[in-house]
């Protein structure tokens, strides 16, 4: 249970890095460069190979997910003041 939280987390705040990314035009090009491993990967090492795409794809989502969990607390972070 706590392994499909913690990837359900993860996948949610993925989600909300690639809102992010695609609606600040500065970002984009950083999704882009983040995909660019991805489709690489797929394209090279088929359909056979889903194994191999987990060392390329989850350190892409671990970092997207990073960033949205950072997006998300600093714009729902408490009140300094109250701490």
């Amino acid at each position: 249970l706590g392994a499909k939280l913690h990837l359900l987390l993860l996948y949610a705040m993925s989600a909300v890095a690639v809102v992010v990314f695609v609606r600040t035009p500065t970002l984009r090009w950083t999704l882009v460069a983040l995909l660019i491993p991805i489709a690489y990967t797929m394209i090279v090492s088929g359909a056979a190979a889903q194994a191999r795409y987990r060392t390329i794809f989850f350190s892409v989502v671990y970092l997207l997910g990073g960033y949205g969990l950072a997006w998300c607390w600093h714009r729902w972070r408490p009140e300094e003041s109250l701490l």
